[in-house]
């Protein structure tokens, strides 16, 4: 459940711009489940906001090597 919770305010977080906020939440969402795809993609999305091309691509990768849906989002 707090899985949930720290994706959920990361998300959030990311949404409204607070970047490093959004990275810490999912830091702990992935700290409890590391080969949740969505919480990887979360990732991805939030490092491609920073401005960081290459962290993105790693968290995509990782992402979709666990669930290749997460290669159309």
């Amino acid at each position: 459940m707090l899985r949930a919770l720290h994706t959920h305010r990361g998300v959030v977080a990311a949404n409204a711009g607070r970047l490093d906020e959004a990275w810490s939440s999912l830091e702990r969402a992935i700290a409890q489940r590391p080969s949740d795809a969505s919480i990887l993609y979360a990732r991805a999305s939030v490092r491609g906001l920073q401005g960081n091309a290459e962290g993105a691509a790693s968290e995509l990768k990782k992402a979709v090597a666990i669930d290749p849906r997460f290669r159309f989002q």
